[in-house]
């Protein structure tokens, strides 16, 4: 296939068509139901006004895979099903939060029954070529069909009269020659806004989404030579700054960093969504997300050190979905002042799951956003002349979720990956579009200083427990005359730590020490340099 050729568009009143495909791709439209505006990174759904709730841990893989794609096909039109997980839903309680009037269904085949008119048909997978699973279900979102293995195709030719559409048994001889088919023939006809990534033995999680929004699936490996150069050509027939949705294999080479890397080399950044539920629906349930965060009293600069504690993952939206809305529940949470890393992009995604952290903040609770602003990148690595549409699209949703801090990760190749400060266009960047109140680094040249265009930045340190904390800033603090003021961001590993974590460490301080939220640090930071107020 030849590659699109991409015009860029640089001025502002330009934003809402950053980019335009100088030849026409068929399928690109957004699917019926959806509205997919090129000021939006991620499509919204009609509003859900009823929800068939099915619980999803007692049936087979192979019925989890057809009512998942089943869930993606219904919800495109309107969001009508959503899948629950059992005991863990009642530990995060977003059916409730969602508030929408619904009803249980107590068996799989009661929906295929209830939507039978909207499917045409059946893909079946083959069960000896995993990846045909993610062929599958592209082929499901073109095609407007469910996803069956063959004893389902089966049951539901025989029982309800199903046609097979795609019978892919016996097709491919092994996941590239899979992939390689599913490049040649349903790239063209799937949406090129984003990609999405997702083990094929891993049913659930996002793959309504991708039925939903005609998305290709792929899952493929950037440390293997083959696979990556098909990702390459995947990617590189994307426009700049869009997603791949999902994570990556756990593999040396493959795993978080190195592809990180290579989304960033290649101008797109990752959306960590494998493990999130229900996505069509959380896409179709508005909700007012405010645009900014109540204030926080100043603090007066004086000779002390200065500590905020940031809690990490916010950009990983199952993190957002689950781990984080655990976290939120600990009684602990408003005693010392923690600042919460969270996702832009949940103003598209998920519009009530952002409101719902906005308006049960307590007045130490602060959210930021997650690295690297729109979507996880490494700024180093993402070429020159696109960068800025990152750092545009970066500042539109800070704004929108009334988001004023930014923590960043940044890696650079050197021969090997390794951590580095940003570089002076990078920063300048960050400071145009987003212009931010600060910024937290792992490796800027000292605990505070100032990146180009007057950026604040701060250097973060990670803690993974409570002695870790305490060791650490036990450290930093060594030599310090307690005559100038000092600043310190926690790093907390959000797998690891929790709120009553965090109250520990604040309470063994000492009076020298001044916990204090995320926009109340960088503006002493601001004053310590003296930069003008954010």
């Amino acid at each position: 296939m030849k590659p699109i050729l991409w015009r860029v568009v640089r001025s502002t009143a330009a934003a809402a068509a950053l980019f335009l495909p100088s030849v026409a791709v068929q399928g690109q439209s957004a699917p019926a139901g959806t509205s997919w505006p090129d000021d939006r990174a991620f499509p919204s759904f009609e509003r859900a006004t009823h929800l068939d709730v099915l619980q999803v841990p007692r049936l087979s893989p192979d019925e989890q895979l057809m009512v998942v794609t089943l869930q993606g096909l219904v919800n495109r039109r309107r969001p009508r099903i959503y899948l629950a997980r059992g005991p863990q839903e009642s530990r995060t309680n977003w059916l409730q939060i969602l508030d929408v009037p619904h009803s249980d269904v107590a068996d799989p085949m009661q929906l295929v029954s209830k939507y039978r008119d909207e499917i045409r048909g059946l893909v079946v997978y083959d069960p000896h070529v995993d990846a045909s699973v993610n062929v599958a279900t592209t082929l499901a979102g073109l095609d407007d069909a469910i996803v069956v293995g063959p004893d389902l195709a089966t049951t539901l030719t025989t029982s309800q009269h199903f046609t097979v559409l795609e019978d892919l048994r016996g097709r491919f001889s092994d996941d590239m020659a899979a992939y390689n088919w599913e490049f040649d023939n349903l790239w063209p006809r799937t949406t090129h806004r984003m990609i999405v990534a997702s083990p094929p033995k891993q049913h659930l999680f996002i793959r309504d989404y991708a039925v939903a929004t005609k998305a290709m699936v792929v899952w493929l490996r950037v440390g293997v030579p083959a696979e990556r150069d098909l990702l390459a050509r995947i990617v590189d027939s994307m426009p700049p700054d869009t997603p791949y949705a999902g994570w990556f294999v756990s593999e040396p080479g493959s795993n978080e960093v190195p592809a990180v890397s290579f989304l960033s080399e290649h101008a797109k950044y990752n959306l960590a969504a494998d493990l999130f539920w229900n996505a069509t629906v959380f896409s179709g349930v508005p909700a007012p997300v405010a645009r900014t965060q109540p204030a926080a009293p100043p603090v007066a600069l004086g000779p002390k050190f200065y500590l905020t504690f940031t809690v990490s993952d916010g950009d990983n939206i199952q993190y957002d979905q689950n781990r984080m809305k655990m976290a939120w529940a600990d009684p602990a949470r408003g005693r010392v002042p923690i600042n919460w890393t969270i996702n832009p992009l949940l103003v598209d995604l998920a519009p009530s799951m952002l409101a719902y952290y906005q308006r049960t903040a307590t007045p130490g609770d602060y959210l930021v956003a997650g690295p690297s602003g729109a979507g996880y990148a490494y700024p180093a690595q993402w070429p020159s002349d696109t960068f800025h549409l990152f750092t545009e699209r970066t500042g539109r949703y800070m704004t929108r979720a009334g988001l004023r801090i930014i923590e960043v990760e940044n890696f650079e190749n050197v021969g090997r990956l390794r951590a580095s400060p940003l570089g002076p266009e990078q920063a300048a960047s960050f400071a145009r579009d987003v212009a931010p109140l600060g910024i937290d680094l792992a490796r800027p040249a000292a605990p505070v200083s100032v990146a180009a265009a007057g950026l604040p930045v701060a250097m973060k340190i990670g803690i993974k427990s409570v002695d870790d904390a305490r060791q650490k800033i036990e450290r930093v603090s060594a030599g310090w005359d307690g005559r100038t003021p000092r600043f310190l961001v926690l790093y907390a590993d959000a797998w690891h730590m929790s709120p009553s974590d965090l109250a520990q460490i604040a309470s063994s301080l000492g009076s020298q020490y001044q916990v204090v939220r995320g926009d109340q640090f960088f503006q002493l930071v601001r004053q310590a340099l003296g930069l003008p107020a954010g």
